[in-house]
């Protein structure tokens, strides 16, 4: 086999690994991609396997490189991880000069160099072009082929009309489709393969050859995916990996005939990458680069603030009451409409800032004020007059927060489309769902590069988002992948796709914006696309206080006067370009490894650098009047509190949403909470049929909880095991027995409540210091099947369920928390 075809299928394997490492249409593969990637250092092992031993590497660039493992595993996703860990492994052999392993650092040196530009490429396209989509472009070579071939074809917009056999199907023209990413890393590699072949100054004539052949064979695969697809009117085969990589090799064999290397000068030019670094030029370059990519991190993820923004949260209750806040969430007004409102986003809120309501159009008066302006979900259109207004107040140092929702459901896409172009940014009417299983979609933060409006939150669930379109130089808080946008299909109720249509090929799939971040003058906006979370009947499950509260630590400052970001654009791009010009002019190949491992440590140190200050800019704000809280524990309950419609299965435990939301309606803010150690003294702490055996020093919180005047309130299940209640009752001094309502306990100072004689729920109540320990017997009466769901308009049997909740949560664990705790005098006495 010729030593070029093996340097080219050194540079498929390892540009195909990318299909498996990076998660654009589907979750990372990593046997896959680390197969691919050991297949190209075994093949360019294989191309250079003739060449004399290279020197041994410079000592700076070796220890450099091993210096950064750490920070690279730490902050770099496992694409970028990987094939860094190659280039280390390729310097080691090639500074230990092991017998017989010259030919395999040669070729760990050089999979490790392209995948290095490689990941460059990604993050470029991640930061500024992943969340562009339609390719109208593509629209006209799909019209004239499918023509050709027979199908009628017309475009409406940016969709096509083909004719099938079975009917007519809407066709979206995306850059997915032609698999964009991977056709960019693709030609990274071809570049790169040239430059080390023929030498920077030799290098364009194959380069431009093999990047139009990319180009050709890219769309000629796209075209042949498309007729595969067409019949059944389903993209899977777009976002397949074991597709896309399979139909991706071919260009690698065809790059062989038709693109010419000089594989002999292959090897001298890798050796020459490892060669210390003498000249003056070569190390300015060297410092430039770190710059460059130093301030391109801070442009990315630095958000330095300004003044403090202190004015009122004000919600717009003028332009519809779709989402109004006023309809009070109590015990008199139950069903669908009760709860899908921001009543509790405004009572909640009101507990870290002054809230208002704006019930009249919008002038520069009425705006004044107004520190934090709410738009949710308006359902009428604004007057030029107030979108003035609104521009005007925004760019004077106004936070204007836009909640969005999925397709253009009551019309809010329209609405707000009008108001958020002066600031470049523009909803679609559409629906998100994840990729590969079309269910709801989940967001989890990056660890160290998280925006400071979502580095609070975990694992973060979708549930009626759309997609948003933004310019390049906006933050993208959330932007994630892999998902499916299908558009709105207006015959349907609230304009979801209808089942089984949800991944046909008018969707569109890849990487999607779902809140962006956009300064703006002096003030900022943040535009989030899914206002279901903020709704009453969830607002304080999952993530969703958390991504709210750091919306609030965002909005409540100003833009910095000096324009530190615009600056650190500035110097990124010069940097970038006079590397660029440094490489292709002077350089040489000989300096590209060097440029890309003094890159790596720019961007690790701009990335721990902002994490650091963004995490003192942007602390999570802290209540000034406390709310009364209802702690619902996560760490040994297996009742299930989630927003996620999904029903679990019976591993998964019971749900108990509804009686997590009727604490609300009994005045309390409830919150998940991982373990007592974060409950705030004097508060209910509730764990739902617990499972598991509990830490002696959780025993010791809970108790200490209790004596200081809070509320344990334990919901025990039938068959529940014993143990757990043993453990607590025993530190409480209490013992355990069974009767026909359930599990109580017994002892000194116990109470046994039964609040309603008509339901088989008995209280056993113990007074321990100031505070309660409760153990509720059957508490799947408690439960969703029992109470309904929070939509739910309840029987005579469920209100009186009803009122055994609000009893446990407003009499019992509240009511009594004044005459529990003494005042001082009485201590004094």
């Amino acid at each position: 086999m010729p030593r070029a075809a093996w340097w080219w299928a050194a540079v498929g394997f390892g540009s195909v690994a990318w299909v498996f490492l990076t998660p654009y249409y589907s979750p990372p593969h990593v046997l896959g991609g680390v197969g691919c990637v050991v297949a190209a250092v075994l093949a360019a092992s294989f191309g250079g396997r003739r060449a004399p031993v290279a020197p041994r590497p410079g000592l700076l660039l070796t220890f450099a490189v091993l210096g950064l493992v750490p920070a690279v595993v730490l902050l770099f996703p496992v694409g970028p991880q990987a094939v860094f860990l190659v280039l280390a492994s390729g310097l080691v052999l090639s500074a230990l000069r092991l017998r017989g392993s010259a030919a395999l650092a040669r070729g760990a040196t050089f999979v490790g160099t392209m995948g290095l530009a490689q990941a460059g490429v990604l993050l470029i396209y991640d930061r500024f072009l992943a969340d562009q989509h339609t390719a109208v472009v593509l629209s006209w070579f799909d019209q004239g082929l499918l023509g050709l071939l027979g199908h009628p074809v017309s475009a409406v917009g940016e969709q096509l009309i083909v004719g099938t056999h079975r009917g007519a199907v809407s066709v979206t023209p995306s850059w997915g489709q032609l698999a964009l990413p991977y056709g960019l890393v693709i030609a990274c590699g071809v570049l790169v393969t040239c430059a080390l072949a023929r030498g920077t100054k030799k290098m364009w004539g194959p380069g431009a050859a093999g990047l139009a052949l990319l180009f050709v064979y890219l769309l000629a695969r796209r075209f042949f995916l498309l007729l595969f697809a067409l019949p059944a009117d389903h993209g899977a085969v777009f976002w397949n990996q074991s597709i896309t990589a399979i139909t991706l090799l071919p260009f690698f064999f065809l790059g062989g005939l038709f693109v010419g290397l000089e594989p002999g000068h292959m090897s001298a030019r890798i050796a020459r990458l490892l060669r210390p670094t003498t000249s003056r030029g070569a190390k300015l370059m060297l410092a430039v680069a770190f710059v460059g990519t130093f301030a391109w991190g801070a442009f990315l993820h630095l958000a330095i603030p300004g003044p403090p923004n202190v004015g009122s949260v004000c919600f717009d209750e003028a332009h519809g009451e779709w989402s109004s806040t006023r309809p009070p969430l109590d015990k008199d007004w139950y069903g669908r409409s009760s709860v899908y409102n921001f009543a509790s986003l405004y009572d909640w809120l009101s507990h870290y800032r002054e809230v208002v309501r704006l019930d009249e159009p919008f002038t520069p008066y009425v705006l004044e004020g107004c520190g934090i302006l709410v738009l949710g979900m308006p359902s009428e259109l604004y007057s030029v007059e107030e979108i003035d207004a609104i521009k005007t107040y925004v760019a004077s140092g106004g936070a204007l927060l836009v909640v969005a929702d999925h397709t253009n459901v009551f019309g809010t896409t329209t609405v707000l489309n009008e108001v958020l172009a002066p600031f470049g940014v523009s909803l679609n009417t559409d629906a998100t769902y994840e990729l590969t299983t079309q269910g709801l979609s989940s967001f989890t933060p990056p660890r160290l590069t998280a925006h400071p409006t979502v580095s609070g939150i975990g694992r973060f669930q979708f549930l009626t988002s759309c997609t948003i379109n933004t310019p390049w130089w906006t933050w993208k808080p959330i932007m994630d992948a892999p998902l499916l946008a299908a558009p709105a299909d207006y015959a349907t109720d609230h304009y979801f796709p209808q089942p089984g249509t949800v991944a046909s090929l008018s969707a569109t799939f890849g990487v999607f914006c779902q809140m962006a971040a956009v300064p703006y003058g002096r003030g900022r906006v943040i535009v989030f696309s899914d206002s279901t979370v903020f709704s009453s009947f969830c607002l304080h499950m999952d993530a969703y206080p958390e991504l709210m509260l750091g919306i609030l630590a965002f909005l409540s400052h100003e833009n910095p006067r000096f324009p530190y970001r615009v600056l650190a654009g500035a110097v990124a791009g010069s940097c970038t370009f006079l590397v660029l010009l440094w490489l292709i002019s002077f350089g040489g190949a000989q300096h590209f490894l060097r440029i890309l491992v003094v890159g790596c440590a720019g961007v690790a140190a701009s990335v721990g650098v902002s994490w650091w200050a963004n995490a003192v800019y942007y602390p999570m704000p802290e209540p000034e009047v406390l709310p009364r809280y209802v702690h619902f524990d996560t760490r040994y309950s297996s009742g299930v509190i989630s927003s996620h419609p999904v029903l679990p299965t019976p591993e998964q435990g019971v749900r108990f949403e509804t009686l997590f939301v009727w604490t609300q309606r009994a005045g309390a803010v409830p919150r998940q909470t991982e373990g007592p150690e974060r409950a705030v003294p004097g508060t209910p702490y509730v764990i739902i049929d617990p499972i598991g055996e509990i830490s002696d020093k959780d025993l010791a919180t809970l108790s200490e909880h209790v004596e200081s005047g809070g509320a344990l309130v334990v919901l025990a299940a039938e068959e529940g095991e014993a143990a757990f209640y043993e453990s607590l009752g025993y530190y409480f001094g209490l013992e355990l027995e069974r009767d026909d309502d359930g599990m109580l306990w017994t002892g000194e100072g116990v109470v046994h409540e039964r609040p309603d004689p008509e339901v088989p729920l008995t209280l056993s109540v113990a007074q321990r210091g100031y505070g309660l320990a409760i153990l509720v017997s059957n508490a799947h009466l408690f439960s969703n099947a029992h109470l309904g769901s929070t939509f739910t308009v309840p029987s005579p049997w469920q209100m009186r369920l009803y009122q055994l909740v609000y009893y446990l949560f407003e009499e019992l664990t509240d009511a009594a928390a004044e005459a529990r705790h003494p005042t001082r005098s009485e201590e004094d006495e």
